[in-house]
């Protein structure tokens, strides 16, 4: 699904804000990306309370080898800093 394909769906124009406001753009700089999801609450608490949230689960974590599971503990805890500070 993009964001093109959003725009012919009835998605409330918050939502579709929202979804456009968490989108990481390729080459976007890291720093680029975490500075919009602060300036807008109800994106930096999605990809807080949901998108982290659920990819960092420890039991869905436990799933997957030990290498993988220690790289994204590290993403996600750094998604956490860069998205509070």
């Amino acid at each position: 699904m993009t964001e093109e394909n959003l725009l012919d769906l009835t998605f409330a124009p918050t939502t579709l804000l929202i979804v456009h406001l968490m989108t990481k753009r390729a080459g976007e700089p890291e720093q680029v990306y975490y500075a919009r999801l602060r300036a807008c609450e109800p994106a930096r608490r999605l990809k807080l309370d949901a998108d982290v949230a659920s990819n960092s689960d420890p039991a869905r974590l436990a799933l997957l080898d030990a290498p993988l599971r220690t790289r994204l503990a590290e993403k996600y805890d750094k998604a956490r800093r860069r998205s509070r500070t």
